[in-house]
């Protein structure tokens, strides 16, 4: 865990690149090109591919749930099998399908196996442990939160369309994923016994506890207000 805890770090702090190299307002210019049909207002019936099929077609646009390394580590921690079950969750699911197919069969695997050996339950039987399971957590719930940032800054400012490239809601699709990491985070963080922690886990126990619960707080607020921008957004 030591291990891919410094390369989730390491990613994170890549991340802030894409504001070198990107500037907020120009996305606006080129995100029409990259939207989907699924949910798009403007695609109500889907679309109808002339010489492919006479059926209309209804197929996601670009999104980062497209990718497979998030996912990876919601399914090696055991973050997927506490995602609620609703609309948000079940587009989660959809987007498996259109990764590779050898993408889908590791993701999948890894979903079972980490089920199967119980690596939440085994991680946490030590609290030392717990706490460094937890700072893998933390991480992926950065990784989100920096890409709720990106949403907020590119599209939410610049744009009043309700729905995000691939066919989710634009102010509820990452919040549902980032609110359950939090969650976890407070919850299993809060019954780790400090006693048993070396001095440095125990610091960084109460770091990782009051950072999740400030951010859920913030992110809460920030959705709560966001609906009343874009309705209909649950």
């Amino acid at each position: 865990m030591l291990n891919q805890l410094e390369n989730s770090r390491k990613i994170n702090v890549n991340m802030d690149r894409m504001w070198e190299g990107s500037q907020p307002k120009k996305y606006i210019g080129f995100r029409t090109f990259i939207l989907g049909i699924t949910k798009q207002p403007m695609f109500p019936n889907g679309v109808v591919y002339k010489g492919v099929s006479e059926e209309p077609r209804h197929y996601r646009g670009e999104s980062g749930a497209n990718d497979s390394m998030v996912p990876t580590l919601d399914n090696l921690f055991e973050v997927t099998s506490s995602m609620p079950e609703n609309p948000l969750t079940e587009t989660l699911r959809d987007f498996r399908t259109y990764r590779p197919s050898n993408h889908q069969d590791f993701v999948n695997w890894l979903e079972i196996k980490a089920r199967e050996v119980g690596v939440r339950k085994f991680a946490t039987e030590d609290s030392n442990s717990t706490i460094l399971y937890l700072a893998n957590l933390d991480q992926i719930a950065e990784f989100r939160e920096r890409h709720w940032r990106f949403t907020k800054e590119y599209i939410i400012k610049n744009s009043k369309h309700p729905v995000a490239t691939g066919g989710s809601p634009i102010t509820t699709w990452l919040p549902n994923q980032l609110g359950v990491v939090l969650g976890i985070i407070e919850d299993v963080g809060k019954h780790v016994d400090s006693a048993k922690l070396t001095p440095e886990n125990r610091a960084m126990q109460a770091e990782l506890v009051k950072r999740a619960s400030t951010m859920r707080s913030i992110l809460v607020r920030e959705v709560s207000e966001l609906k009343k921008k874009f309705k209909g957004q649950d």
